[in-house]
């Protein structure tokens, strides 16, 4: 909970001095959603990302990539195949024309979100696909012996 309190703390304090449509306050709700999902806040959560969506307008910016695969996530929750296929397919699009600030680690994290919605669509050798492919680019970037690196089997 101190966690959740202090990315909130963060997102007041961002827009208290900036417009919503700077990165880093979209960076910031996206964080705070992203922490609202992993809690099951699910309407808050949602209600983070579209203000996310509605900010970025047309720019293509790392954080909004993100939240598309947060929406991905969401939708897999609620047991929205159809839309967890249609967000998870938007984020690692958006991520191939991303400009201006991105983190490495961010496409495999996009990748593993697509992998899940590809096992859960019964396409067990396409989601293994992108976890190897993941898992590869996580043994790159992260230390040795992070869970990032470890391959789940989808197959």
């Amino acid at each position: 909970e101190q966690a959740g309190a202090m990315l909130k703390a963060s997102l007041d304090d961002y827009l208290a001095i900036d417009p919503e449509t700077n990165q880093p306050v979209m960076a910031i709700r996206e964080r705070y959603g992203r922490w609202l999902l992993e809690g099951g806040r699910f309407d808050e959560a949602a209600r983070q990302f579209d203000a996310v969506i509605a900010a970025a307008g047309e720019r293509k910016l790392s954080h909004v990539a993100l939240v598309h695969g947060d929406r991905a996530r969401l939708a897999l929750a609620r047991g929205d195949l159809a839309l967890a296929r249609q967000a998870s397919a938007q984020a690692l699009s958006m991520w191939s024309g991303i400009t201006g600030f991105r983190d490495v680690r961010m496409e495999p994290w996009l990748q593993r979100i697509r992998a899940d919605v590809l096992a859960a669509s019964g396409e067990g050798a396409a989601a293994q696909a992108l976890e190897d492919l993941a898992a590869t680019a996580s043994a790159r970037y992260d230390a040795p012996g992070s869970e990032t690196i470890r391959r789940r089997r989808f197959d």
